[in-house]
């Protein structure tokens, strides 16, 4: 092992590791038009592929807009006190 990264975000840990290894990589496949495939980012579809599928729009940001907006308000009636705190982390962790 050559090294171990720690990372904590919104109180969430997050651990990269690091090692070397000993005798020879797998080879790599080349690319060519039957495995590869375009992808454009569009406004009423979230991805079309040049292959003829689509992926639809997640829409993640909708779904939690309401929560928080619910958080944004009661931590603004929670300043500067412990549960304030909590409500910050619940917030990054929403984000």
């Amino acid at each position: 092992m050559k090294q171990i990264v720690v990372t904590k975000n919104a109180g969430d840990c997050y651990y990269s590791i690091f090692y070397e290894t000993e005798g020879e990589l797998p080879e790599k496949n080349r690319l060519s038009a039957e495995n590869s495939v375009g992808i454009d980012l569009g406004k009423e579809k979230f991805a079309p592929l040049s292959d003829g599928r689509s992926i639809e729009n997640p829409k993640f940001i909708q779904r939690v807009r309401k929560r928080i907006k619910r958080l944004h308000k009661q931590l603004s009636k929670k300043n500067g006190s412990k549960n304030g705190r909590k409500h910050v982390l619940k917030m990054q962790k929403k984000y």
